[in-house]
């Protein structure tokens, strides 16, 4: 699906949707306790997402709160889950090629995207709450534009079993959302920057992820795109829950087997702080253990 074909689905279910929550005069808050009633949980600002076109229900519990919207707002049935794909009939993450990278990369007209940048650094801070979930990511990117080039689009992913539904981007500086994605356990993020870049030009992009999700989190990983990357990596746990084990690991692919593993010791301010020029492509990351685990 083409860029443009993929905005103009989305825009016909956002002004849909729009138009519908504006005839029965309801403020998100309403609609979102409305749609909780009937046994399905949304975020306000997911609605607010979806009706301003700045993301597309996408899943089977999407699904299943666009049809909670239509009892809510007296539409007919259909009216507003025939603007979206069904997952129960596509049934693709049944499909054991299915890629749920490659799946939002081309719903966002991305599919060439990643290849206009060369990475150079990366750094990333996480926190972890007083209940041993992700709570919040905050990314540091700088690139280089390899051609002329005005966006850029990064994917986040969140635990097993976790709703990417959940996870609430923003942009804190570099550009603005303009579209998102989700796809099984990941989130796919297009930012159109501030000033298009020519080829050879850096770009620096920050942006942050709230993750509603409270899923349990023993671990974060990184993926370096190809070596000689600069990357940071910075975790910090809630003083009321410290780790009693920490260690860093690397992997040449996600699931691989671990290559190297080195302990690490808590430092200040209830913090780990990584740094280090990436050797080769691969995976590296850290996992850690609370008493309670045991």
């Amino acid at each position: 699906m083409s860029r443009q074909a993929a905005g103009r689905e989305a825009d016909a279910f956002a002004q849909a949707l729009r138009r519908a929550i504006e005839a029965r005069d309801l403020p998100l808050g309403r609609v979102q306790r409305h749609v909780e009633r009937r046994g399905v949980t949304v975020g306000r600002s997911t609605l607010s997402y979806w009706q301003n076109g700045l993301r597309t229900p996408s899943g089977v519990r999407s699904f299943q709160i666009v049809e909670a919207l239509e009892e809510v707002l007296h539409l007919p049935s259909g009216e507003l889950t025939s603007l979206i794909l069904d997952p129960r009939v596509t049934a693709r993450s049944a499909d054991e090629d299915f890629d749920p990278f490659m799946s939002i990369l081309g719903r966002l007209d991305a599919v060439g995207l990643t290849a206009k940048f060369r990475l150079r650094s990366g750094f990333t801070r996480v926190r972890i709450s007083d209940a041993g979930a992700l709570d919040a990511i905050e990314f540091d990117v700088v690139a280089r534009a390899r051609t002329d080039v005005d966006r850029f689009v990064a994917i986040v992913g969140t635990e097993v079993g976790a709703d990417a539904e959940l996870l609430s981007p923003t942009i804190v500086s570099g550009g603005r959302i303009t579209r998102t994605a989700v796809e099984a356990e990941q989130l796919g993020i297009e930012i159109e920057l501030d000033e298009p870049l020519r080829a050879g030009e850096f770009v620096q992009v920050r942006y942050r992820i709230d993750d509603a999700n409270a899923a349990p989190c023993r671990s974060f990983l990184k993926f370096a795109p190809r070596g000689g990357i600069l990357s940071g990596l910075e975790i910090e746990f809630h003083p009321d829950l410290l780790p009693v084990t920490l260690e860093q690991f690397e992997r040449a692919t996600h699931h691989g087997p671990d290559l190297a593993i080195r302990p690490l010791t808590l430092g200040s301010g209830q913090r780990i702080s990584l740094i280090r020029e990436v050797q080769r492509r691969g995976i590296h990351g850290v996992r850690w253990a609370f008493e309670s685990d045991a």
